[in-house]
C-alpha cells in the first residue's frame, strides 16, 4: 500500500510531470531535439517510474485526445541520428 501510494503522482508534481511532458513535445515539434531530450531527462528524473514512452503510446482513445502531445513525444523519443 506504502509503495502504491508513493507510486501515484498527485498535486504538484503530476502537474510538474505533465508540463515537462507538454515541453518535450513542444521543443521536439519546433525541431529543437537536444532541448526536448534535455527535458525528457528531467522528467524521467523527476519521476523515474512514469515512463515518456507509455505517454506517447497511449490507449484509445486517450491517444486521439491530445495528438499533438502524444507526436511531439515521439518525436523526443526518436534516437537522434
Amino acid at each position: 500500500m506504502q509503495r502504491s501510494a508513493r507510486l501515484q503522482l498527485v498535486g504538484p508534481v503530476a502537474l510538474f510531470c505533465a508540463v515537462l511532458a507538454a515541453e518535450a513535445a513542444a521543443y521536439a515539434l519546433a525541431g529543437n531535439t537536444a532541448e526536448a531530450q534535455r527535458t525528457l531527462a528531467e522528467l524521467k528524473a523527476t519521476a523515474p517510474h512514469l515512463s515518456p514512452e507509455r505517454m506517447a503510446n497511449r490507449p484509445p482513445p486517450f491517444d486521439k485526445m491530445q495528438p499533438e502531445l502524444v507526436r511531439g513525444l515521439r518525436l523526443a523519443l526518436t534516437p537522434k541520428t
